[in-house]
């Protein structure tokens, strides 16, 4: 018995033994397959990276150009843009040429006009009464000094000629009271001047004993009766603001309008025909007559 046990027993163990030893040597084709599936895998895998990383470039790359392509239809658009301003500037720029050169030939016009401005106030200043005569003579004088100023620009020269002329015009509704120097019989002396617009023009002594006025028609000063000596020392107060407002009685030069009926007319130089009497005026059924005026060529016609 311990005979066939121990034979059983090697038998099974042989058997065992073959068992692993067919295992053992199909284990090492199978090992290999693994080993080639798992490096295939691995292969795959890294491949797959690969193309991920091409495939987020080439992503990033669309987008650098779908960006770059934007800016550069803004670029042109806004190029186009420049494009329009550049050519109405041009355009500005000639109709500024244009009205430059304009501007020139106006300076050119003005400048004349200015002069004969002056001039003409200078000469309404010298036929004016002569009141304020040194403060005006000196506006005129800076005027002139000015029109030869070169640093002096044309507006500059019309304002303060416009201004000039506007000062004059407010002498002429204005009243005013100021004290002077007074020249007659080769005498000067200081009284107070009473100028009301420029309808009178009168003076009274500091002492109040001599009035005179400003006789535009003989263009000299001329003594006033003693009836105006209250009159005008009352107009002096009111002008200096030192008494209400009050009608006076001041001297006016009146111009003197001659008769009609004193004047006698005068002949037509050559012979004309007159209907009389006038169309309109006529009496129903009245004839019309030529009247020739008797003339120089008339008398010596046959």
């Amino acid at each position: 018995m311990p005979l066939t046990l121990l034979v059983l027993t090697m038998l099974v163990l042989g058997s065992v033994l073959a068992t692993f030893g067919a295992a053992s040597d199909a284990a090492g084709p199978l090992d290999a397959a693994i080993d080639t599936r798992v490096t295939t895998q691995k292969e795959a895998a890294d491949s797959q990276e690969r193309i991920d990383a091409v495939a987020e470039e080439t992503q990033a790359m669309l987008l650098d150009f779908q960006h770059v392509s934007a800016q550069t239809d803004e670029l042109k658009v806004f190029d186009d843009q420049l494009e329009r301003q550049v050519q109405t500037q041009r355009k500005q720029l000639a109709d500024f040429e244009r009205q430059l050169a304009t501007v020139r030939e106006t300076q050119r016009e003005i400048v004349p006009s200015l002069l004969r401005m002056l001039e003409a106030l200078e000469e309404f200043v010298a036929r004016d009464a002569p009141f304020l005569v040194e403060e005006r003579k000196a506006r005129l004088a800076s005027l002139k000094a000015m029109m030869d100023n070169p640093e002096v620009g044309l507006p500059e020269r019309f304002r303060r000629i416009m201004e000039a002329y506007q000062v004059e015009t407010e002498y002429g509704r204005t009243i005013e009271a100021y004290s002077g120097k007074l020249e007659r019989d080769g005498k000067p002396r200081t009284v107070d001047f009473l100028r009301a617009g420029r309808v009178a023009l009168v003076y009274a002594t500091l002492d109040g004993g001599e009035t005179g006025y400003w006789d535009r028609g003989s263009r000299e000063w001329k003594t006033l009766p003693r009836e105006y000596g209250e009159p005008v020392k009352q107009a002096l107060r009111v002008a200096r603001k030192q008494s209400p407002p009050d009608l006076v009685r001041l001297p006016v030069a009146v111009a003197v309008v001659p008769d009609p009926a004193d004047a006698k007319p005068a002949l037509p130089a050559g012979p004309q025909t007159i209907i009389w009497p006038p169309a309109g005026s006529a009496p129903a059924g009245a004839a019309p007559t030529e009247i020739v005026p008797e003339g120089p060529e008339a008398r010596e016609a046959p």
